[in-house]
């Protein structure tokens, strides 16, 4: 009874739903990305807040994180690739009802993950949706179609959310050409707190070495950057 009561607080006190895709390590660690900065953030304002996250690759289960950063396994790790969308989409309302007595805003991480929160704010179980751009290109995936459908519920996303933050000013450029309204567009970069990391000196400068953090994907042209410091 307990239990359940406490619980049933820990529901009404949630403020904010977060969403994204993420990179798992074999060692089931996922990889610092744009939603980890804004968990940080939630956290170190004591916003109650839920953080859902899906791994980009099979093999994998989704994970959900609670506001006493209790983390809890929650599936998906053998679905077949065709049906991991529907299941992501049907997990994160499960979610949004579960909070509904709050009406928590909904943060999206990329398009699919928007889709949802639309899709329960139309059912009123959240408050307002963010869309998330952590990254944009034309060609997402190599399957044609894929990319088509993709593309797809990106620009209905792009439309109907209340506010868009997007990773860098390119990506914000881009959304003004697809016509988004420039008022609900903002820019959050994917930087870490200074708080947490700390600031480095730059009094003493190297010129000659560049180190990049990231994954080693098709996506990060890592040759374009190779020729530039060549030339």
């Amino acid at each position: 009874m307990g239990a359940g009561i406490a619980k049933e607080r820990v529901r009404r006190m949630i403020q904010v739903i977060l969403a994204s895709h993420a990179a798992f390590t074999e060692e089931d660690v996922d990889v610092h990305g744009p939603a980890h900065a804004v968990d940080q953030y939630l956290i170190r304002n004591t916003i109650p807040h839920i953080f859902l996250k899906y791994p980009i690759y099979g093999g994998f289960s989704s994970v959900v994180i609670y506001p006493d950063q209790h983390k809890e396994n929650i599936g998906g790790a053998k679905l077949p690739i065709l049906f991991r969308p529907v299941w992501e989409i049907w997990k994160t309302l499960v979610y949004c009802f579960r909070n509904r007595a709050s009406k928590p805003v909904a943060i999206g991480v990329d398009p699919l993950n928007a889709f949802s929160f639309i899709l329960a704010k139309s059912l009123g179980w959240v408050s307002a949706v963010i869309f998330y751009t952590p990254d944009y290109t034309a060609q997402r995936f190599r399957n044609i179609l894929v990319n088509a459908v993709y593309h797809t519920i990106d620009r209905f996303a792009s439309r109907k959310v209340d506010h868009m933050w997007c990773v860098s000013k390119r990506i914000m450029a881009i959304r003004k050409k697809q016509g988004i309204r420039p008022d609900i567009i903002y820019v959050v970069p994917n930087t870490p707190s200074l708080e947490e990391v700390g600031q480095v000196s730059f009094q003493k400068k190297d010129a000659y070495h560049l180190v990049m953090v990231g994954n080693i994907v098709q996506t990060l042209d890592y040759e374009f950057v190779l020729e530039s410091m060549r030339s």
